[in-house]
């Protein structure tokens, strides 16, 4: 059986690659965690008390909204 490799030494290994090697296991990594994410969120599908229940949503009609300044 193969020695486990901690963290530290994996990003050794890791910064040792180039660049472009560095950015395919960024992708594969990427990959398998979206993956594990969409499986996950198949096996534990969301519950009715999980998203807001508001019908208004956002309620602009709430004093002071007026005055946020979003110019640039």
């Amino acid at each position: 059986m193969a020695d486990v490799l901690t963290v530290d030494e994996l990003w050794l290994l890791v910064r040792k690659l180039s660049h472009e090697e560095q950015v395919k296991l960024a992708r594969r990594v990427l990959q398998a965690t979206s993956a594990a994410d969409a499986e996950v969120y198949r096996a534990c599908l969301p519950t009715d008390d999980e998203f807001s229940s508001d019908a208004r949503g956002l309620d602009w009609e709430t004093e002071g909204w007026e005055s946020f300044d979003a110019s640039r």
